[in-house]
């Protein structure tokens, strides 16, 4: 990574702060924004009564810098692109994970041998529509 740790998390933060802005009208004074850079228990007790999927992302994402294993794949433990972290800091997996998880089964992915002795009739029938 070029970047250092702390430009990252300066970053997640940054996005983190957008987010309770934008979504919660809440907004946190310089002091608050200065401890918070520094302190992962203050962002804990911050995000805690707030089920939202980016903040956990971004949690998630800060916890994974902390760990050491921001920017690589969770999938495949490769580096994920700068170009798709700079797009999405909270990226988890490179691309090539991404299009094999968000692959469209169709019949066809099935062995013929296999449908007929392993599939009941209904997983068949939704394996035989096609993707739009």
């Amino acid at each position: 990574m070029q970047k250092s740790n702390c430009s990252i998390r300066r970053i997640i933060l940054v996005e983190l702060f957008k987010h309770l802005k934008s979504c919660y009208d809440f907004e946190l004074t310089p002091n608050a924004v200065k401890d918070l850079l520094y302190s992962n228990a203050g962002i804990d007790a911050l995000l805690s009564f707030r089920s939202d999927p980016h903040l956990d992302n971004l949690r998630s994402a800060l916890l994974r810098l902390e760990a050491g294993t921001f920017g690589t794949c969770i999938a495949c433990k490769q580096l994920i692109t700068r170009s798709r972290l700079d797009n999405d800091i909270t990226m988890r997996v490179c691309s090539r994970c991404e299009a094999k998880f968000n692959h469209s089964w169709t019949k066809a992915d099935v062995p013929a041998s296999l449908q007929r002795e392993v599939y009941p009739q209904e997983v068949l029938q939704v394996l035989t529509v096609e993707p739009a």
